[in-house]
C-alpha cells in the first residue's frame, strides 16, 4: 500500500447500522457521485452496532459485491457511532513522541475497556508552546468490533484501508468556529456533536429527533458553552433525513442556538438530498491516511496496514521481475533478429564474390561493359 497514493483516492465506503448497509462512491475529485445505494441486511447480522455473525454477514456481502460487480478492492468502513470512544485530551507539558505513552498512563481513566482491548488514534490538534498544552483527540474502538468487520470483508475479498465515524465526518463538514455543534438526524439513527477550538469534545448518540434540542441544551450546560464564547447564538449545523421545518423552527426559536443546514456540494445528489446525505458525501471524502499519522485518525489495525504494505512491495517487485523478463525477452529477439539480418548478409556477399570469380560470369559483365561504352560513344 502506497499511502501517499492512497491520499489521493476516493474509495468506496461502506457504511452499517443494524439494519441497512449504505454505499457510496465518489469520483476521483471528491465531487462527483459515482455509487450510491441503501441495501436492507439480513435480519440479526448486525445487532447494537456489533457484527452478531461474520460468517452470515460475509457471504451477503460477497454475494452482494459478485452481484452488482464492485471491483474495488479497499473500501472505507463506517463504524457505528455508539461503539466509539472520543475524547479530547490537554497534556501539559508534552512533546509529540510522548503522546502513545502518556494515553497509555491514563488509559484507565478515559477508556471503557482496557487498554489492550482497544484500537486507538490519536490526532493532533495543536503542539505545546510556551505555556500551551498539547491538545489531541483521541478515539478507541473495542477490537472485536474492528475484528469482525475485517473478518466479514475479506469473506468478500474487500481489504478495509480505514474505518471512520460518523462524528469524524460530521466535524470535517465545520467551519473553523470558536464553538458550534453538528448533528446527524435520522429516524433511527442520530449522533450529536459539540465542536470547541477545532476538536471534538462531546458527541451523543440520542434517540429521537426531538431529544435533539434538549440534548444541546445539557452539553452546553455541562461543558459552560454559551452565546458569550461565539458572540452569537450558536450555530447548529444539521443534516440527515429526519432534518424538517419543524425541527428547524424549534431550533431558530430557542434563545441559544440557531439552525444551519448542511450542504454537500457534490454533483450527481438531488438538490432535496443535498442536506440529507452530507454526512454520508463526508465519509465518502475522507483523505485516507495510515493509522499513527499524527494529523489524522484512523483505528485501521496496525497488522492490516503492515500487511497491506508487505503485499504492495510484493506486487512491486512481481511486477518488476515481469518487466526485466518481458525486457529481457525483447532484448533476445532483437539480437536475434540482427544475427540473421547479418548472417544473411553474409551469405549474400558470399555469392556475389562466388559469381564473380565464374569466367562466365566475367565474360558477360565485359560485354555488358563494351555495351555500354558502345552506347556511351554515340550521339
Amino acid at each position: 500500500m502506497n499511502w501517499q497514493t492512497a491520499q489521493k483516492q476516493k474509495y468506496l465506503t461502506l457504511v452499517f447500522t443494524d439494519t441497512t448497509l449504505r454505499i457510496i462512491k465518489l469520483d476521483r475529485s471528491g465531487r462527483q457521485l459515482v455509487k450510491l445505494a441503501d441495501i436492507a441486511l439480513p435480519p440479526q447480522t448486525i445487532i447494537h452496532g456489533e457484527v452478531a455473525d461474520p460468517t452470515k454477514l460475509g457471504q451477503f456481502l460477497r454475494q452482494l459485491r459478485l452481484k452488482n460487480n464492485l471491483q474495488d478492492q479497499f473500501v472505507i468502513v463506517g463504524l457505528p457511532e455508539n461503539k466509539i470512544s472520543i475524547h479530547t485530551l490537554e497534556l501539559p507539558g508534552i512533546k509529540i513522541s510522548e503522546i502513545d505513552e502518556a494515553i497509555r498512563l491514563q488509559a484507565e481513566n478515559l477508556l471503557p475497556f482496557d487498554y489492550d482491548e482497544e484500537y486507538l488514534d490519536w490526532q493532533l490538534v495543536n503542539a505545546a508552546g510556551g505555556e500551551e498544552k498539547t491538545r489531541i483527540m483521541l478515539m478507541a474502538v473495542p477490537r472485536r468490533i474492528i475484528d469482525n468487520f475485517v473478518t466479514s470483508l475479506e469473506a468478500a475479498e474487500w481489504q478495509p484501508i480505514a474505518f471512520e465515524t460518523i462524528s469524524l465526518a460530521l466535524w470535517r463538514l465545520l467551519p473553523q468556529e470558536k464553538v458550534s455543534f453538528a448533528a446527524l438526524v435520522e429516524n433511527n439513527h442520530n449522533v450529536l456533536i459539540l465542536n470547541r477550538d477545532q476538536s471534538i469534545i462531546a458527541a451523543s448518540v440520542f434517540a429521537a429527533a426531538d431529544q435533539l434540542v434538549e440534548t444541546m441544551t445539557q452539553m452546553s450546560q455541562f461543558y459552560a458553552v454559551s452565546p458569550d464564547e461565539a458572540k452569537q447564538k450558536i450555530k447548529v449545523y444539521l443534516c440527515g433525513q429526519a432534518v424538517n421545518n419543524a425541527l428547524i423552527s424549534q431550533i431558530k426559536n430557542h434563545a441559544l442556538f440557531a439552525p444551519v443546514l448542511l450542504k454537500t456540494g457534490v454533483t450527481g445528489l438531488p438538490p432535496d438530498r443535498q442536506t440529507a446525505l452530507a454526512w454520508l458525501v463526508a465519509m465518502a471524502q475522507k483523505k485516507v491516511t495510515p493509522p499513527r499519522d499524527k494529523n489524522s485518525l484512523n483505528i485501521l489495525p496496525i497488522s492490516l496496514a503492515q500487511k497491506y504494505q508487505q503485499l504492495s512491495t510484493q506486487k512491486r517487485e512481481q511486477n518488476f521481475a515481469w518487466l526485466f523478463g518481458f525486457g529481457l525477452l525483447c532484448l533476445n529477439l532483437i539480437l536475434a533478429f540482427v544475427f540473421w539480418q547479418t548472417n544473411n548478409q553474409k551469405i549474400s556477399l558470399k555469392k556475389q564474390t562466388q559469381a564473380m570469380a565464374n569466367p562466365s560470369t566475367q565474360a558477360a559483365a565485359l560485354a555488358g561493359l563494351q555495351q555500354i561504352d558502345f552506347v556511351a560513344n554515340t550521339v
